[in-house]
């Protein structure tokens, strides 16, 4: 399926702390593919979105139009590029499944609220679904309190090459990370990555720090349009194992 995923040797599921850059990538390949309402629509009934279990309370996720935490975004959207008021967006709320993203036709065509979401790229090609600044929203817990709660696990801070697939597998090599033994962080790991599917990773998320930061969608190279994703640091299971 994915170059990575075939030289990727499975080795464990763990519990694994990602700080805000690795988390945002992940809720990315996890999330940004599948809630677009044309991707549903072509693969209905077995959309990876409209089948999401319900998650903890704790996981809330926005892709808001232009202001976020009482700040400008880093990617504002004020009106979208079918001429359209831009919104805030609850994708999921305290859990729970809520909007996927739309535009004009597929609204219509679909009987879905109007999202707001049509975007040019940069080449003036036909209004596009994305999204713009997606974000995990941050809850109470704190970063010594995740580590504290993993006898044997990891910590991983960046990764490129994150990728997902139609049926809502991922895949991420791991750039920087480290052990984490009783609690503690301890030395480097090299030559990792980490995979498994979008559903299980959600499910898997624990707690939900209170820090926050944006990161540029590394994907808007491959549709040329500018987006943004934004996490908390988190606690989550994954499957971890070495890349050869």
């Amino acid at each position: 399926m994915f170059d990575l995923r075939r030289n990727l040797v499975p080795d464990a599921y763990a519990p694994c702390v990602l700080a805000p850059m690795m988390a945002s990538k992940l809720l990315r390949v996890a999330l940004g593919h599948h809630i677009k309402a044309d991707e549903i629509q072509r693969r209905l009934p077995n959309a990876v979105f409209m089948q999401m279990p319900q998650l903890s309370k704790k996981v809330s996720v926005v892709d808001f139009a232009h202001t976020a935490f009482g700040k400008t975004c880093p990617f504002p959207v004020h009106i979208d590029d079918e001429g359209v008021t831009a919104q805030d967006v609850y994708i999921i709320k305290d859990g729970q499944r809520m909007d996927c993203i739309t535009n004009r036709v597929t609204a219509a065509e679909m009987s879905l609220p109007l999202t707001r979401k049509a975007r040019v790229d940069s080449n003036g090609s036909a209004p596009q679904i994305s999204i713009r600044n997606l974000a995990l929203l941050p809850q109470s817990d704190e970063v010594p309190a995740m580590l504290d709660s993993i006898k044997e696990g990891f910590y991983l801070v960046d990764g490129s090459h994150s990728e997902g697939s139609p049926k809502g597998e991922y895949v991420c090599l791991v750039t920087i990370g480290y052990r984490i033994k009783n609690g503690q962080i301890c030395e480097k790991i090299d030559g990792c990555g980490v995979w498994g599917f979008a559903d299980d990773f959600l499910q898997s998320i624990a707690m939900v720090g209170n820090d926050f930061s944006w990161y540029p969608d590394e994907h808007s190279e491959i549709n040329g349009i500018n987006a943004a994703v934004g996490s908390p640091t988190i606690r989550a299971g994954l499957n971890i194992g070495q890349v050869f």
